[in-house]
């Protein structure tokens, strides 16, 4: 399953004016039918990801505009707009088509227009006398963004203080966002998949409502599963809560992706970065980061020492073929032999790629050099091994040496040794009252809040949680979460010789790895799924959820609350793994969905949020 080339495949249908994946999108009859895009915020974050400028301009996309934009008439020219069902947009559409802005208008909306909007829009437009404008109105249901080929994300900021708040509102307007965009990865993937959710918070009420949701369609056969509807695919779908695991989002990572995430803002994929301009005058510079650049798609799960490593050869491996190109244009050679001048033609042929090269090789000595500095200046090597081994199975350092490191003559910010003292927290047994008022006198004096500790303890006394820890054969304490096991060792490589320890962690599994593995293998004894709810959607309403559910080469998974790189690195590498021992069946393939991609920073301030008077019922 690749949800970014099945959303692409329908965006690209949506600037064909969905006429369908046979014609050659774009062009009919060998003449470029020229088109407008007019999109949304939603829209336009939606189409960033999977398409460029240049992509939109070979599909005939001759202007691309906001609908808030003021917009002059383009007569002879359909227009395609991509926007949400709201209010706001239908009176924009209406007033566009009024003032015959385009000579045909092709309304395709990121989720399903509801009734009440529809004949708003119907009234709107054979009020002016303009219905006849509206060539096509399209249900795309494509209300997600998908960064990577098993990577999607819902675009709804800050859901797990939202999910966890006093807001009823705002908690069902939450949920009610994360099924529309689940309900969209459905019908993009074109399947029906059975359900099943960790019971007790928002992934059963949303488990409940997609449930529904995708009964009435199967009952109404509606268009978005006419292919799905009699398809023998029956991937499973797993719905989790933020809360099955606090302590991966807070973590010191040491692998390349997250610690762009974590360091340097990553977003979209896209990073921030200050770089010295020609004048030699600092300035801010976009870098984009996708499946174009071939270094950073082959070493998003490097560790850090490592990626430093191979920019450097690639460098060296750069400065040498440049050697060699400028050494021969030097040489005394006969420009009549055929064999010089075939080589010469071939290492003209290959400058540009080698510039191609060179430029990505900048971007991420750019990148390497600015995680570098964070990594020295808070000395993020020793959090992640500290950090690592606690992970492993409640193997916990000492107080005497946890308190040194959070207090004032610790390195690192109050934030890192915030989050290493929550991670000490979930992983330790419950601590006396006096471990408790010393640790969090350590981590006040270093500067942090204490806040999001005493959120955790009022949630472990009050819901009395519980869960046990395990790497495999072992076994250790866990508040929320089984953390995995990792180990670390200290060298020296490459151009980081002297300057961090090149941290090895070993093979672990996550804990959403864990229950993922349990849904999908269903030999293995079912200790972290075993109340899970099921719900099959093409099951009759009235029957019992199913008990016997086989086993699955396919799975969505969907975290309510934030996702984490970490998380999605691991999933794919326990599928690889689990693929390569199984060689005689499908290979497992596995799609990561989360509300957001939350940083560790991010994470701090949510649990700090829900920390404040009233935020949360802990009742």
């Amino acid at each position: 399953m690749d949800i970014q080339a099945m959303q692409r495949a329908a965006l690209l249908s949506m600037l064909n004016l969905n006429v369908g994946p046979s014609a050659d999108l774009g062009v009919s009859a060998g003449v470029t039918t020229w088109k407008v895009l007019v999109y949304d915020e939603v829209g336009r974050d939606i189409l960033a990801p999977i398409l460029s400028i240049g992509e939109l301009r070979a599909e005939g996309i001759t202007l691309n505009l906001p609908i808030t934009s003021r917009r002059e008439r383009v007569p002879g020219v359909p227009a395609i707009y991509f926007v949400s069902p709201t209010p706001a947009n239908i009176e924009r559409i209406a007033a566009d088509t009024a003032a015959a802005l385009y000579d045909a208008f092709y309304l395709n909306f990121t989720t399903m227009l509801p009734r009440v909007l529809l004949e708003d829009l119907a009234f709107k437009t054979i009020e002016r006398n303009c219905a006849s404008r509206i060539s096509k109105i399209y249900d795309l249901n494509s209300q997600f963004i998908s960064f990577e080929r098993s990577l999607f994300t819902m675009n709804i900021p800050e859901a797990y203080s939202r999910l966890g708040s006093r807001d009823d509102d705002d908690i069902m307007s939450c949920i009610d966002k994360i099924v529309e965009s689940v309900f969209s990865v459905i019908c993009t993937l074109g399947v029906i998949p059975i359900i099943q959710a960790r019971p007790g918070d928002a992934a059963e009420m949303v488990a409940t409502k997609l449930d529904a949701r995708l009964r009435e369609c199967l009952r109404s056969r509606s268009a978005a599963f006419s292919d799905a509807s009699g398809s023998f695919r029956r991937p499973i779908l797993v719905l989790v809560d933020r809360n099955l695991d606090l302590a991966t989002p807070l973590q010191h990572q040491w692998t390349y992706q997250p610690m762009t995430h974590d360091l340097l803002g990553l977003s979209s994929n896209r990073v921030s970065l200050e770089v010295k301009g020609p004048n030699g005058v600092p300035r801010k510079e976009d870098i984009y980061l996708d499946a174009n650049d071939e270094f950073w798609t082959l070493n998003v799960e490097q560790t850090f020492p490592e990626v430093a490593a191979r920019v450097d050869s690639l460098m060296k491996e750069h400065h040498a073929a440049m050697s060699g190109l400028k050494s021969a244009g030097e040489a005394d050679i006969d420009l009549d032999s055929p064999a010089v001048t075939s080589k010469l033609a071939s290492m003209i042929n290959d400058l540009p790629e080698l510039q191609k090269k060179k430029r990505q090789l900048d971007v991420h000595t750019n990148l390497a050099t600015a995680i570098m500095r964070h990594v020295q200046e808070r000395s993020l090597d020793t959090f992640f091994e500290v950090e690592d081994r606690m992970a492993a199975s409640g193997l916990l350092p000492d107080q005497k040496s946890l308190l040194a490191k959070l207090g004032v003559d610790g390195k690192g910010t109050p934030d890192d040794k915030l989050r290493l003292l929550l991670q000490y927290y979930l992983a330790s047994d419950e601590l006396s009252n006096a471990q408790f008022a010393a640790l969090k006198s350590a981590v006040e004096q270093s500067g942090a809040s204490s806040s999001a500790l005493t959120y955790l303890r009022q949630i472990r006394m009050m819901k009395k949680l519980a869960a046990s820890g395990q790497h495999d054969e072992n076994k250790g304490p866990s508040l929320l979460t089984d953390l995995a096991k990792s180990t670390a060792i200290s060298s020296g490589l490459g151009w980081l010789k002297g300057n961090v320890k090149n941290l090895l962690p070993l093979k672990h599994k996550t804990p959403l790895t864990r229950v993922v593995r349990e849904l999908m293998l269903r030999h293995l004894s079912q200790s972290l799924t075993a109340n899970f709810k099921t719900f099959d959607p093409r099951a009759a309403a009235s029957s019992a959820p199913p008990t016997h559910i086989p086993k699955a080469r396919e799975a969505i998974v969907v975290v309510c609350g934030g996702g984490t790189y970490p998380e999605l690195h691991n999933l794919i590498e326990w599928a690889r793994d689990a693929s390569a021992s199984s060689p005689s069946e499908p290979p497992i393939s596995i799609i990561y969905g989360c509300t957001d991609m939350v940083s560790p920073t991010s994470m701090l301030r949510q649990i700090e949020i829900l920390a404040e008077p009233d935020a949360v019922d802990l009742t």
